[in-house]
């Protein structure tokens, strides 16, 4: 099987500290995360998993690297959707301050 590479570069007017909570805090991700709470300690080798607005469990992974706040990387495996749960994907976030952005 082919794996393919996708890479998306956000920028977003925050701290790092800030960023990461919005990533891993359940309370937090909520808001951000169409209303997923994520759930995890973020330590290397556990693992993860969201609960939608109804409870069901909608994505899991295994956390496999955690250097907070500027590195995390997870396996995703989504549950909600049965042709793509065949799949499973490695996310990674890489967190860099860049200086100011403009208005």
């Amino acid at each position: 099987m082919e794996s393919k590479v996708q890479i998306y570069q956000v920028f977003i007017r925050t701290t790092p500290e800030k960023l990461w909570q919005a990533l891993t805090d359940g309370e937090v991700t909520k808001k951000y995360f169409f209303g997923e709470t994520i759930h995890s300690d973020w330590k290397r080798g556990s693992e993860w998993h969201s609960t939608g607005p109804n409870g069901s469990r909608d994505v899991e992974g295994t956390v496999l690297e955690a250097d907070p706040p500027r590195r995390l990387v997870v396996t995703w495996h989504i549950l909600y959707d049965a042709e793509l749960s065949k799949e499973q994907s490695r996310v990674t976030y890489l967190i860099e301050k860049r200086g100011k952005c403009a208005n």
